[in-house]
């Protein structure tokens, strides 16, 4: 019975907490909208992928009737969100070698979850349910790699406070590695019982983010996104 009532309180949480994200996201997008005249090129990319994670969110909890659906979109997403996170830091290094680096590991990546995506696994397809490895790879990769750009960034900028790339920067590493957190290094038994808690890490995210859209017209963030880190540091 105690158990019963548990499971009841944290999917009551995991519905609260779930749904205030999505409501944060959605005000966080409209209230960026109305600096649109001032978005560089970093700040449509960020809000374009808030938008779709907001688009998928959506579509995935309209459809947990039909859980491959629901899967399926998700993990969709996941790609996306790998390779979105790999592509958006290459922007901001110089190293060529460290440019190459991040495609070759954003084509690993699509290769990757193809494989997970449609072969077997126990005798069911990957599309049919949400598999933690891939996710669980590319958020650490994530994490390591965004806490090299903060190092960066702060190490090669005055008032980075200011810059909106600076708080993107943070938000994705505050992302990756809460995720990774959640989906590598708790076990099932706990994850189940305080996933709720990826809804709050979502909402602080979201929260970073619209920081970084404060920042936009504010003029010092309109820099080039390769100077953000010095050549020096970078090499």
């Amino acid at each position: 019975m105690a158990a019963c009532r548990l499971s009841m309180d944290t999917e009551h949480l995991r519905f609260f907490f779930g749904h205030m994200a999505m409501a944060i996201t959605a005000m966080v997008l409209l209230f960026s909208i109305f600096r649109y005249r001032n978005f560089n090129v970093f700040d449509w990319q960020m809000w374009a992928f808030l938008f779709y994670g907001l688009i998928t969110d959506t579509i995935a909890r309209l459809s947990f009737s039909f859980p491959p659906r629901a899967y399926f979109v998700i993990n969709v997403f996941n790609l996306f969100e790998s390779l979105f996170f790999l592509l958006f830091a290459r922007q901001f290094v110089q190293s060529e070698k460290l440019k190459k680096l991040l495609v070759i590991l954003a084509a690993l990546s699509l290769l990757a979850w193809t494989w997970f995506q449609f072969n077997p696994i126990d005798g069911v397809t990957i599309h049919l349910k949400m598999h933690p490895t891939f996710g669980s790879i590319y958020c650490i990769l994530s994490t390591f790699l965004y806490a090299y750009l903060l190092l960066r960034l702060i190490e090669s900028r005055s008032n980075v406070l200011r810059q909106s790339t600076f708080w993107y920067v943070l938000g994705i590493f505050f992302s990756s590695f809460t995720a990774y957190l959640m989906q590598a290094l708790i076990s099932d038994e706990v994850h189940n019982r305080i996933w709720f808690l990826n809804g709050i890490f979502n909402s602080l995210t979201s929260f970073l983010f619209l920081i970084g859209f404060l920042q936009v017209g504010r003029g010092i963030q309109q820099v080039v996104g390769q100077n953000l880190v010095s050549k020096k540091g970078a090499n």
